[in-house]
């Protein structure tokens, strides 16, 4: 299995594809500074304690970002305008990319991987 960095991931792209992903990239850096930034499942990712927190791709005619969080309300319907599979958002390359919405996703994302950690790490506390 060859490692590849983001840095390779990107090298890759075209022009579209490109711009799109360091729009994506910008907003997980600005939002999760401490991650670790690898290629998991052939797409850059974010990781954090060795927890996969959000996955980002470029596709054809697309970009796309993973996993869709699990919340209710505003943002769930909001979810829904780019739902294309069970865990997957995806946006078009031809339109313009809604950054201030994957903010507040991987805002969710980042809040769930928090709770995780945090159950995770009371759990291990109660067992002898």
């Amino acid at each position: 299995m060859t490692s590849q960095s983001v840095a390779d991931y990107k090298s890759g792209l075209n022009a579209d594809q490109l711009d799109a992903i360091e729009q994506i990239e910008a907003i997980v850096r600005r939002l999760l500074p401490d991650a670790d930034y690898v290629v998991a499942y052939g797409i850059p990712t974010a990781k954090i304690d060795g927890r996969n927190v959000v996955h980002w791709g470029a596709f054809t005619k697309h970009v796309s970002v993973f996993p869709v969080p699990d919340v209710q309300g505003a943002l769930a319907e909001q979810i829904a305008k780019y739902r294309t599979g069970r865990g997957t958002m995806s946006f078009p390359l031809d339109q313009k990319l809604p950054t201030s919405f994957i903010q507040k996703v991987v805002s969710a994302l980042k809040k769930a991987d928090a709770q995780r950690a945090a159950t995770k790490s009371s759990s291990k506390g109660r067992k002898a």
